[in-house]
């Protein structure tokens, strides 16, 4: 059975955040800025910035969301 995640705002529940340069091809362009959010993380050379997505687990997508395969498992909605 395929996982359904749909774009969403931060700080809503059920979000994860997701790395953007982890996202399928093409995703990127279809996301609006206002979705897109710097982070920062620990890392080997010290502290570094990040911009996430975030997305939470949904049975169906809204109307109007274009559907991306991320896995055999996994399909995106933005």
């Amino acid at each position: 059975m395929k996982e359904m995640y749909q774009i969403t705002q931060k700080g809503k529940r059920g979000g994860i955040p997701i790395d953007w340069y982890k996202l399928p091809e093409g995703v990127i362009e279809e996301i609006d800025p206002e979705f897109i959010y710097n982070m920062y993380a620990l890392g080997d050379s010290g502290i570094y910035q990040k911009s996430v997505v975030y997305f939470r687990k949904v049975s169906k997508f809204r109307k109007g969301l274009t559907e991306f395969k991320y896995s055999v498992n996994i399909v995106l909605g933005v």
